[in-house]
């Protein structure tokens, strides 16, 4: 006859409990990856608050048969895991029209958020529509080995943000707001006019200015950021000044 005191059963029980999720972590992602993602930056190294070009490409499986539209996600977390900032966005083509061998390569420019961290963050993404999640294949085989479908892509060096233009914001700006789901997104008003003032590189270079409007508000044309920042920024190139 087996006697188990009070004690030890309790303890052979929370052994069970803690053996469930043990097992259950061991499943692997048996699908057949629809794409393989991959991503790279205009530069590896970034100070918190500067602009950087994210690059992202997809080649889609031979075989793949992609049903409705899925948006990508992008995760930017810490050693520990932690997410500090996401790149969440639509495709430029619709994954409904992907086709079976093509590439879906483009480019988002970012303004890196101010978060206090310095180091290596590690960049993750995937294609989701709801609670539904599409495999991938990334650039770490143990990806595969866990139900999650994000997929690690690649990393950015995060520096401190002393290494980025030093901006002054003279006359015409109100004090800064953010954002109440995400603080490290931050913005300023400005008035009729705003001055800002930055020292001269002395070399080719190419200004970012990252804006937006209110038309629901102050009434005005329908804006569009991203069509807006890619005028901006060619503006920006054609008078570039030494």
């Amino acid at each position: 006859m087996l006697i188990l005191s009070r004690r030890s059963v309790r303890a052979a029980a929370l052994a069970a409990v803690v053996a469930l999720p043990l097992v259950s972590c061991s499943k692997s992602d048996n699908a057949k990856p629809v794409a393989t993602a991959s991503f790279s930056a205009s530069k590896s190294r970034v100070a918190l608050g500067s602009p950087v070009i994210l690059n992202y490409k997809f080649d889609v499986a031979p075989d793949a048969a992609l049903n409705g539209n899925y948006k990508v996600f992008v995760h930017v977390s810490d050693p520990d895991g932690k997410i500090m900032w996401n790149d969440d966005h639509d495709p430029p083509v619709p994954t409904s029209q992907w086709k079976p061998g093509q590439t879906i390569q483009y480019s988002r420019t970012k303004f890196i958020p101010i978060f206090p961290y310095l180091g290596e963050a590690t960049v993750r993404l995937g294609l989701y529509r709801g609670n539904d999640r599409l495999p991938l294949a990334g650039i770490d085989p143990a990806d595969r080995n866990s139900t999650s479908r994000e997929y690690k892509v690649g990393a950015l060096e995060l520096m401190p943000q002393s290494e980025n233009v030093f901006i002054q914001y003279r006359s015409g700006w109100h004090p800064d707001e953010y954002s109440p789901e995400n603080p490290s997104i931050s913005w300023r008003w400005t008035q009729k006019l705003a001055t800002v003032s930055f020292a001269n590189p002395r070399k080719d270079a190419t200004f970012y200015l990252d804006y937006d409007a209110r038309p629901d508000v102050f009434g005005g044309t329908e804006f569009d950021p991203q069509t807006n920042r890619q005028k901006m920024e060619s503006l920006a190139r054609r008078n570039r000044r030494s």
